[in-house]
């Protein structure tokens, strides 16, 4: 009786809330999944849809984490939870794409209210919250005291999760301090604080704070990675089978696994901030001298030395996932609109902002 009453509730629940719908066309080589049944492939397209749809429906900033600093949450798992919640309508048809060899679906995806009410943010706010501790230094007791402001408004909304402040700032969106003051008889500092939590990353926040260590290991001991494009899904990689020749082409292809003979997806970066394939020992270059013109090719070319006049091998990874040139200021680009084909070029363009609708300069590294 009691387990048919929850089926119950649940049923209109589902019946109550209100959808968010968005149409998404889906399209695969076959050539390119020939390894798969006819059924995997139908699933590998609506997997596809599924995974365009979710910025739609979700808005940009869900995706905007990235994996590339210690102790954020991967937007690779966020991504992986969000599209388990996004549903089809109907049953979609299959059918034969523009070009050869290319079948492509059409399916109506959508969310509830609910859904989306789990992955929108939330503001908090302290009220006169003082800081007090004697050991601090004077200079100390306002870095000390956002810390503690930090993980005061982590266990408002979630009580169970313990975090130090160094690891609750990670899960803090926002934080502006008003009516701030220092009372010296007490000692204390206080302040009203207000800012933002994301829902999804608090149900996250286990993750980094126990596998920490974990994860800190796994990096050091695999320093060879792929850089895989979070718009597109695909990986930079280098035209043809691990070619040696300077210039050969830098491209967006589906990941490949590790083992995958003569594989040319593997990087690691250098002490000196270098891109360097595991395969052939060349780095990820800017085409020409230091090119300042949007759309110059990236290439592969011999590794220069630290001090070469004019190098453009050099880069840094921004802290949302941009891999930015240090000699031009651009960005690296999947050329055209978040290109889903094999062979897309990869390019330098000028650093877009996040929340760039469709920006395809967002990456991250899979270790």
């Amino acid at each position: 009786m009691t387990k048919l009453l929850v089926a119950l509730f649940v049923l209109i629940s589902m019946l109550n809330a209100k959808e968010y719908t968005v149409m998404k066309k889906s399209c695969i080589q076959q050539s390119e999944h020939a390894g798969k049944t006819l059924d995997q492939q139908k699933e590998v397209l609506i997997n596809q849809a599924k995974n365009l749809a979710l910025t739609d429906l979700y808005g940009e900033m869900m995706f905007s984490k990235t994996n590339l600093v210690d102790g954020k949450i991967s937007s690779d798992e966020i991504r992986q939870r969000a599209v388990g919640a996004v549903r089809i309508k109907g049953n979609p048809k299959f059918y034969n794409g523009s070009n050869f060899g290319e079948v492509c679906t059409d399916v109506t995806a959508y969310v509830t209210d609910k859904d989306i009410e789990k992955y929108s943010p939330k503001e908090v706010k302290l009220n006169k919250y003082c800081f007090n501790d004697p050991s601090v230094a004077m200079k100390d007791i306002k870095t000390q005291a956002k810390y503690g402001a930090y993980k005061e408004i982590i266990s408002q909304y979630k009580p169970s999760l313990k975090l130090s402040g160094e690891q609750a700032e990670k899960l803090i969106h926002g934080f502006k301090i008003s009516n701030d003051n220092f009372d010296f008889d007490t000692a204390s500092y206080c302040f009203n604080a207000v800012a933002t939590i994301l829902p999804y990353e608090l149900e996250m926040g286990w993750n980094f704070k126990k596998n920490k260590k974990v994860v800190n290991k796994k990096n050091q001991n695999s320093k060879f990675f792929r850089i895989q494009n979070k718009s597109t899904g695909k990986c930079i990689d280098v035209s043809g089978w691990s070619s040696m020749n300077n210039g050969t082409n830098i491209q967006s292809w589906d990941c490949e696994t590790l083992g995958t003979p003569n594989s040319d997806q593997f990087w690691k970066i250098t002490k000196y901030g270098q891109i360097q394939n595991k395969s052939t020992g060349k780095c990820i270059d800017v085409s020409g001298w230091s090119s300042m013109n949007n759309g110059t090719n990236i290439q592969s070319w011999d590794c220069e030395t630290l001090g070469t006049p004019n190098s453009d091998q050099f880069w840094k990874i921004t802290k949302y996932g941009q891999i930015q040139n240090k000699s031009t200021g651009k960005c690296i680009d999947v050329s055209g609109r978040s290109r889903m084909k094999n062979g897309t070029n990869i390019q330098s363009w000028d650093c877009e902002k996040i929340g760039t609708p469709n920006s395809d300069q967002f990456w991250n590294l899979l270790y």
